[in-house]
C-alpha cells in the first residue's frame, strides 16, 4: 500500500488517509488481481484485526520491545510483519479515508528539471505534474 496516514488515540487508531505507491498499486493489480478500491473496502468494513497463527508459526521470531509506537513504526519498514504477527495485540481501529495519494517515481534528471519549471513559475512541482498529466490526458480521449 505504502503509507497510511492514522492518529492514535488511546488504544483506538483512526485511519484517514492512504498514499499509494504506484509499484505497491501494480503489484496488487497485476499479481494479486486486487484493486485499491478493494483494499479499502476491505478496511473500511473490518475495522479489527485479528491474530492468526498459521502464516507465521514457521517463521515466528521474537518481537523487540520499543519505548515509543514511533520506533515499532521504524522497526516496520525494515522488517517482515508475517515474522512477528503471532505476537501482535489484537487491534481495533476505524476507518475514514478522506484522502488517496499516489507517487509515482521519477528520472532524477527529470525530477531536476520539473523542479526547475515548477520554481520558474512559482507553483509546486505536484500540481505542475498534475496539470501537465492532466493535459495529456485529455488529449488522449
Amino acid at each position: 500500500m505504502g503509507k497510511v496516514v492514522w492518529l492514535v488515540e488511546g488504544d483506538h487508531m483512526r485511519i484517514e488517509g492512504v498514499i499509494w505507491l504506484r509499484d505497491v498499486v501494480d503489484k496488487l493489480a497485476f499479481k494479486h488481481h486486487v484493486e485499491t478500491d478493494e483494499v479499502e473496502e476491505v478496511l473500511s468494513r473490518h475495522g479489527e484485526v485479528r491474530r492468526e497463527s498459521s502464516m507465521a508459526e514457521s517463521k515466528a521470531k521474537n518481537m523487540p520491545n520499543f519505548a515509543s509506537l514511533g520506533d515499532l513504526v521504524e522497526f516496520f519498514d525494515t522488517h517482515d510483519l508475517g515474522e512477528y504477527w503471532d505476537q501482535m495485540p489484537e487491534a481495533h481501529f476505524e476507518v475514514d479515508i478522506q484522502r488517496r495519494t499516489h507517487l509515482f517515481a521519477l528520472d532524477e534528471e527529470l525530477a531536476d528539471k520539473l523542479t526547475e519549471v515548477a520554481l520558474s513559475k512559482h507553483i509546486p512541482s505536484a500540481v505542475l505534474i498534475n496539470s501537465w498529466l492532466r493535459e495529456k490526458i485529455l488529449a488522449q480521449t
